[in-house]
């Protein structure tokens, strides 16, 4: 919801709404409705088939050589030398004395916050220089180990916490809190203490002075030594057709969130290019007006679109409160503490729900004990219901919830899909020989699917918006979203596999796959020559410019979604949920 994310990005909104339904559609030549290319296989059907329901242009502060003046290091005799700056994230003055990380890490932190930089800036300047980088990753574990420490001790050791992601020296430190499987610890109360602990102890936010983030972990991925009690895990399963919604709507949010609104200025307006979008994303999953599948994602797409406009609204209010309550570090800064803030009130109600989970188990537990028939049925009855009541509100507040946390997923499906089982949470939490998780993987549901395709979209638009003024580093650093959304497109067209299209989207996807893998090894080591870039983004793309990157996105996002939400017309409705 942060306005810097919301600029207009002109370009894309001019192509989203003029482009041709021949270009939002496998590049299809003669020009028609969107819906004419996937819908052709259900025209044969019969008239009852029904369907299944930072600041633009900043430089990757990663490296601190300059190659072009023999790859010397910013950082030389406690000074940044002259011709050395690393990035506008610096330090602002190029001869400045700095306090030597090895000397004293905190007085280090304390120049870079005092000038308004925070973590970016410090990477900028000790990226390449590994012995000092190292001494300011040792003091940001330390420093944020012991203050969410003694939070969880506060808790009566009933929380616990793990370390999301790579431990590399120049990768963010994030942290997920949660319940050990009593319901007694309050991961809610965890997140907002260590953030206004954090906020008293170092005067700025731990994700400006640390790209340092604590989350509420949830319950979606597997915990080591954590056990679901069964009546909750088969709530879960009762509330699967209900929460699928929730899923589709936290997803298709982050899309809505990097759609350009026609007015970037709060509070949150429309979007002609997310309008358009969604629109054309109905039609290609039918013609037909009446199609159940269509008429939820049109209520799916409606619901993403109020939920934006709410928490967008709710974030620019809390930013201008806090701006007339006192001075700021940052500009950046002060959308971090509102996001925190807000993030922590919402998962007040999120804890709220899990409370009465823990109580309706305790009740229902309770009266499969109590003897007589009638009273026995009519408590079970009742407790179970409430059971899943509460199960499905944990799911919808949730979803709302990560509206507000910094780089977070919306959704289940992108969590399951990306940091369960491509980056390895779920192996690490359950091993290899579960048999609940195999091969150390979490089981996706077609919703999941959908949930991370979509997910991935929002973040590849995300990144065109932020590097899109350096069209070569934009490529590389997209690379990224574009993996998992070639990804997630693969995993759909295999489980449709009889769509009359899902051959020639997976073809068109195969083709992008090897020069997208030498773009993302690029992102990930900076000395790889990058002369072939701009060859290797236009093979995937179609052309170098950003606009290229959102049109095929966004083109190949309409037809997987259709895919995603088609049935055979043989298939009951609403199979696809």
């Amino acid at each position: 919801m942060n306005k810097l994310l919301r600029l207009p990005l002109l370009a894309l909104l001019s192509l989203l709404v003029s482009c041709s339904a021949a270009d939002a559609l496998l590049g299809a030549s003669d020009a028609g409705s969107s819906a004419e290319v996937v819908t052709a296989s259900a025209q044969s059907c019969s008239a009852t088939c029904t369907a299944p329901s930072a600041v633009c242009g900043t430089p990757d502060p990663a490296s601190s050589v300059d190659p072009a003046k023999g790859g010397k290091s910013v950082f030389a005799d406690g000074v940044f030398q002259r011709g050395h700056e690393p990035s506008p994230e610096g330090p602002g003055v190029d001869t400045e004395p700095v306090p030597d990380p090895l000397v004293d890490a905190r007085k280090t932190l304390d120049f870079f916050v005092g000038k308004g930089k925070g973590w970016p800036a410090i990477k900028a300047a000790y990226g390449l220089d590994s012995k000092r980088m190292k001494a300011m990753v040792d003091f940001r574990k330390v420093t944020v180990d012991a203050i969410l420490n003694a939070i969880v001790a506060e808790q009566g050791g009933e929380v616990g916490y793990v370390s999301n992601g790579s431990t590399n020296l120049t990768s963010d430190y994030d942290l997920s809190v949660f319940d050990k499987g009593r319901g007694l610890g309050n991961p809610a109360a965890v997140v907002r203490a260590f953030n206004t602990r954090f906020r008293a102890e170092i005067h700025c936010e731990a994700g400006t002075a640390f790209d340092t983030n604590i989350y509420d972990k949830g319950d979606t991925l597997p915990t080591t030594g954590v056990t679901v009690a069964p009546p909750v895990a088969q709530a879960v399963l009762d509330v699967a057709v209900d929460n699928a919604v929730v899923q589709d709507v936290a997803a298709l949010v982050k899309v809505r969130h990097y759609m350009p609104d026609d007015d970037p200025a709060p509070p949150a307006s429309t979007s002609t290019a997310w309008e358009t979008w969604a629109a054309k994303s109905q039609a290609a999953v039918s013609a037909d007006l009446r199609s159940p599948a269509r008429i939820q994602l049109q209520r799916d797409a409606d619901s993403a679109d109020a939920q934006y406009r709410t928490a967008a609204d709710a974030l620019d209010a809390k930013i201008e409160a806090l701006r007339k309550a006192g001075p700021i570090q940052s500009e950046e800064d002060v959308r971090l503490q509102a996001s925190n803030i807000l993030y922590a009130d919402a998962l007040d109600v999120v804890q709220e729900a899990r409370n009465r989970q823990t109580l309706w188990l305790a009740k229902l537990t309770a009266a499969r004990r109590v003897s007589g028939a009638g009273s026995k049925d009519r408590s079970i009855i009742e407790a179970a219901n409430e059971l899943r009541r509460a199960t499905l509100d944990i799911k919808s507040t949730t979803a709302y919830a990560l509206n507000f946390a910094n780089e977070a997923y919306n959704s289940e499906g992108a969590l399951i899909d990306v940091v369960g089982n491509q980056q390895g949470a779920v192996k690490a939490a359950m091993g290899l020989d579960n048999p609940s998780y195999p091969n150390g993987k979490q089981l996706l549901q077609p919703q999941d699917e959908i949930s991370s395709l979509n997910e991935q979209l929002g973040d590849s638009l995300k990144d065109l918006q932020h590097y899109g003024s350096d069209p070569v580093t934009c490529g590389i650093q997209v690379s990224k979203y574009v993996d998992r959304f070639l990804t997630a497109v693969k995993q759909i067209v295999t489980r449709k596999a009889s769509h009359p299209h899902a051959a020639t989207l997976l073809a068109e996807v195969d083709a992008m796959v090897g020069p997208k893998t030498k773009l993302k090894a690029m992102r990930g080591n900076k000395d790889l020559p990058r002369e072939s870039a701009s060859t290797l983004i236009a093979e995937v793309a179609g052309a170098v410019a950003p606009e290229a990157y959102a049109q095929k996105m966004t083109r190949l996002a309409i037809l997987a979604n259709a895919i995603a939400r088609w049935a055979p017309c043989a298939s009951p409705a609403g199979a696809s949920r």
